[in-house]
């Protein structure tokens, strides 16, 4: 990383200085100057006998310790033959594979900041000489921030270029104008729909900037409807620079298979930009949103908005990581189009020959948010395991983010010796019992803090027999994907709820009415200047009114 490098202007620098400052790209042109290649280590470093894989920071792990209470080895020990077995076979180094040629681009400080933060970093960056900028020193666990955060050990005698952090919360967003559901029964094309709905969504409740990973190329920009290559920056056009950073991220997925099978599958398009997100990005930021297009994060009690309430108050009680659960929200009977007029027939449709399905179509003058606001549980805290969960969490403290979970924290690094140095005890213990959860992270209480409403699109073959399905008395394993809301109130006073509506259709959900009283008219307050239908019907709302 210390490799002399000489300017064109004849000075010389180091090549961690020139990749530092943005030297490694031509002002002029924006090309790279420099490319390095990537090849993988095809064996595991080992640290003494031949198998240990831990470094010697992690050396109880490396011979099994005696558990003074059972007598017996800790349970903590990692065996590599348990873990993969006594015939376990390095790939061919032909089979390795090698990434060529990859550009090194400047800084996301440098690149993707605003004007007065991409001046001040490089002033900065200026005014350091070769000798002064040095890797950052490890996480002192032992000092922590006033809000309870782990921090940076910097010494003040060698200043640490740290990225200035831009923003408090943002959102990492993995999304594409279309995409096959799982085992490719059948295609979902309301992306820029929902983008544009997500977006002003989460820029009322207070996200500062969106990084919005567009994965539409994938598969060559198929068309959609008459658009020739559709593309998700026409949405993200919509919306200031200073809002919005638009990243076209063409990786496929490379399987889509459903998950009850042998080969299940996987998102590792998805994979890879939420941790590109969070490497690039998350230096310039307090905390990071992951949640999907469809996934809305819903303030309840007092709060109206995640960022600054929200996050004060986990900010307060020293959390770095908060879940949020869900199951499917479906979508409601009143707010979906005519199933008659989408009718479909035939096994090749609906996944079943001996029923009718249809294509379910949300109108253009009701929003995602309301249509689909119609909970499978109850209002108040969840009794039930939540098979959808998403986090608010600190990239500072987490290390590595899978989708649902924080996998890696600055606790679960610690070895066991400056994990019991840490404390508290039912910290420094926690590990024992497993690394979930992490002691800094918690769910969000879902009455007085927030949930998350999950509004997956409905597909054509899951509206199959609707007609039977949705009926009272219907015994079977098919869902109604259609939603019937609970009466309330002094409605559900007078009715038997085992004998559904007037029409015979089975109740089957629970409206959130601080969504549709409180969120929804402000979001239809937004996006009006984008949806012609949406003004419309607000106009029309505003006559009757009159």
């Amino acid at each position: 990383t210390n490799v002399d490098v000489t300017r064109a202007d004849g000075t010389h620098t180091t090549l961690q200085h020139l990749i530092r400052t943005g030297g490694s790209v031509d002002p002029t042109s924006d090309r790279a100057l420099y490319y390095v290649d990537i090849v993988p280590i095809r064996t595991p470093p080992r640290y003494g006998k031949p198998n240990s894989f831990f470094p010697p920071y992690y050396s109880e792990f490396q011979l099994p310790p005696i558990d003074s209470r059972t007598g017996q080895p800790d349970a903590d020990y990692f065996n590599a033959t348990e873990e993969w077995g006594s015939q376990h076979i390095l790939p061919k180094r032909t089979d390795s594979g090698r990434w060529e040629n990859i550009p090194i681009c400047k800084p996301s400080t440098l690149t993707y900041g605003d004007d007065e933060s991409i001046a001040s970093a490089q002033q900065y960056v200026n005014e350091q000489s070769v000798t002064s900028i040095t890797d950052p020193p490890p996480v002192d666990l032992r000092v922590t921030r006033p809000n309870n955060i782990l921090k940076d050990k910097v010494s003040p005698s060698k200043p640490t270029l740290k990225p200035q952090k831009q923003h408090r919360l943002i959102s990492c967003l993995w999304a594409s104008t279309g995409y096959a559901t799982r085992g490719n029964r059948f295609a979902i094309n309301d992306g820029q729909r929902r983008l544009l709905e997500f977006m002003s969504y989460y820029d009322l409740i207070g996200v500062d900037h969106f990084y919005v990973y567009d994965n539409s190329g994938a598969f060559g920009n198929q068309a959609i409807d008459d658009d020739p290559s559709p593309s998700l920056k026409e949405i993200t056009d919509l919306f200031p620079s200073t809002k919005v950073t638009w990243i076209n991220w063409p990786s496929k997925i490379c399987n889509n298979n459903p998950n009850n099978v042998d080969s299940v599958g996987e998102r590792s398009s998805q994979y890879a930009a939420e941790s590109s997100c969070r490497l690039r990005f998350g230096p310039h930021t307090d905390w990071i949103g992951q949640f999907d297009l469809d996934e809305y994060l819903v303030p309840m009690g007092s709060y109206s908005n995640a960022n600054p309430q929200l996050l004060d108050t986990l900010e307060r009680q020293g959390n770095t990581i908060a879940s949020f659960g869900s199951w499917r929200a479906w979508p409601r009977r009143k707010f979906v189009e005519d199933p008659n007029a989408s009718r479909l027939s035939g096994a090749e449709h609906c996944g079943i020959a001996k029923w009718d399905c249809f294509q379910l179509h949300i109108p253009m003058n009701q929003t995602i948010l309301q249509s689909y606001n119609c909970d499978r549980q109850p209002p108040g805290k969840k009794q039930q395991r939540m098979p959808a969960e998403k986090q608010l969490y600190r990239p500072d403290y987490v290390k590595q983010h899978y989708i649902h979970y924080s996998t890696i924290t600055a606790l679960s690094e610690l070895n066991r010796q400056e994990l019991k140095a840490y404390g508290p005890k039912e910290r420094s213990e926690w590990r024992q019992g497993g690394s979930f959860p992490d002691p800094l992270s918690r769910f969000g209480d879902e009455v007085t803090e927030g949930l998350m409403l999950h509004t997956k699109a409905v597909a054509t073959q899951d509206t199959g027999g609707w007609e039977t399905v949705c009926k009272t008395g219907y015994v079977g394993q098919v869902l109604c994907r259609l939603g019937n809301p609970f009466p309330e109130g002094e409605a559900a006073k007078h009715v038997n709820l085992n004998d559904g509506d007037s029409n015979g259709h089975s109740y089957n959900c629970y409206v959130n009415h601080k969504i549709d009283d409180f969120y929804v008219p402000k979001l239809e307050d937004r996006l009006k200047q984008f949806v012609p239908e949406i003004a419309q019907k607000l106009q029309q709302r505003e006559q009757e009114a009159a």
